[in-house]
């Protein structure tokens, strides 16, 4: 029987190894988180955040319309400043920070033919927190050195007081309802009649521990020196302004 012949054995192509398949990278999404008032004010869902997770937002500042809070048209020139203190059930949950007026509202006032106080000065709640207030008094005609002091102490002494009487949160409360002013106004127009008053800015600045209030009271005293001389230079201003104004009045008549 004649051999078979033998075909050459080819000699297999080495394969290639398989490459690792690199892991895909995927983009993490953001969800809306809803951001929930305070007890005081009711617990009620205010807006939403982006956020990866709950966790992210804590300890975030949150500013919102104060007329999208009370639904009132009067308040749209007011901001509520809130912060992110908790969550649960993915939602976030906040404490009042303050609130404060639109600039372009505050030199819509301070445009009026009128005088004008601005004060800045801090008080401590009930609740043992240090608060600084910055109130604007309007007054119906300028106002004297004489005048405006003593416009300042009593407006200083009577918030402070009412401050010390009720939580922080409860006094921004009542801010926000006008209640405070409203009664501080009454009170003031004894002194001096007055156009307008207004809370330009109340914030929380934290505990009112000893250390705390002896350093913010030392740069306070500085700050209020520096506010006191603006607002006297601003007056002396408008008032040769004024008379200046009257002066040039008196000469056109007198040429008529």
């Amino acid at each position: 029987m004649a051999e078979e012949s033998k075909k050459p054995v080819e000699a297999a192509e080495p394969q290639e190894k398989a490459r690792p398949v690199a892991a895909l990278k995927v983009k993490k999404k953001k969800n809306w988180y809803p951001i929930i008032s305070p007890k005081s004010m009711g617990q009620k869902e205010l807006g939403e955040m982006p956020l990866f997770e709950a966790a992210g937002g804590l300890n975030r500042k949150v500013e919102i319309n104060l007329k999208e809070v009370t639904g009132n048209m009067s308040d749209q020139n007011y901001y509520l400043s809130l912060k992110i203190v908790s969550t649960a059930d993915n939602h976030l949950h906040t404490e009042i920070l303050g609130y404060y007026l639109t600039s372009a509202y505050f030199k819509h006032v301070g445009r009026r033919k009128s005088g004008r106080i601005i004060l800045s000065f801090l008080g401590v709640s009930a609740d043992k927190k240090l608060v600084r207030i910055k109130p604007f008094l309007s007054t119906v005609f300028p106002v004297n050195r004489t005048v405006s002091a003593a416009l300042r102490k009593k407006v200083e002494n009577i918030l402070k007081t009412e401050l010390a009487k009720v939580p922080f949160e409860n006094f921004v409360l009542s801010l926000m309802s006008s209640k405070i002013q409203s009664e501080t106004r009454k009170i003031l127009s004894k002194v001096f009649p007055l156009r307008e008053l207004q809370i330009k800015s109340i914030l929380l600045l934290g505990d009112a521990d000893e250390k705390k209030m002896k350093k913010v009271s030392a740069v306070e005293e500085e700050v209020k020196d520096e506010e006191t001389k603006t607002v006297e230079d601003e007056e002396a201003k408008e008032t040769v302004e004024e008379e200046s104004g009257a002066e040039k009045e008196e000469d056109a008549e007198e040429e008529q």
